[in-house]
């Protein structure tokens, strides 16, 4: 078990399987040491955990939570990327997509879900740039999505 897995567990957090693409898209590709991970929604075994507009359906501790669904998928297809090397990974940048309803702004909030889970994952190597973009609609309706570019040390 890498030192991310570990950390993770002692924090109540298991590394789901690879979610499988939703479309025509694979769920990472690499150049040199850079892996681009494909927007990960809040899935588990292939259904979303919620559906709704962040603000109207779904309040801000709810979306925080979906995102740490989201920020999972995406270790488990970085694990996958890595060849099972997660403590050689570094997050880079996130990009954080929010389905909100009109006049939600704390967009920023949500993503927050995402980043404190890759800091408690990965440590130092977890700290990164991000954007945080609130949006009218994502695919099958759920509240978040987010995209990860890692390094291979």
């Amino acid at each position: 078990m890498s030192d991310v897995e570990s950390r993770l567990a002692k924090a109540g957090h298991q590394i789901p399987p690879p979610p499988k693409p939703a479309a025509a898209y694979v769920p990472w590709t690499k150049v040199g040491k850079t892996i681009y991970v494909a927007g990960q929604i809040p899935t588990v075994d292939g259904k979303p955990v919620r559906t709704g507009k962040v603000g109207r359906d779904v309040n801000l501790q709810d979306a925080q939570a979906i995102a740490r669904v989201c920020a999972l998928n995406a270790i488990s297809v970085l694990k996958e990327a890595s060849g099972d090397k997660l403590d050689k990974v570094r997050i880079l940048k996130t990009v954080n997509f929010a389905n909100c309803a009109p006049g939600f702004t704390d967009i920023h909030l949500c993503a927050n879900g995402a980043s404190e889970l890759f800091l408690l994952a990965f440590g130092d190597k977890g700290k990164h740039a991000r954007s945080s973009v609130g949006v009218a609609e994502l695919p099958l309706n759920v509240p978040f999505e987010v995209e990860v570019i890692a390094e291979l040390d």
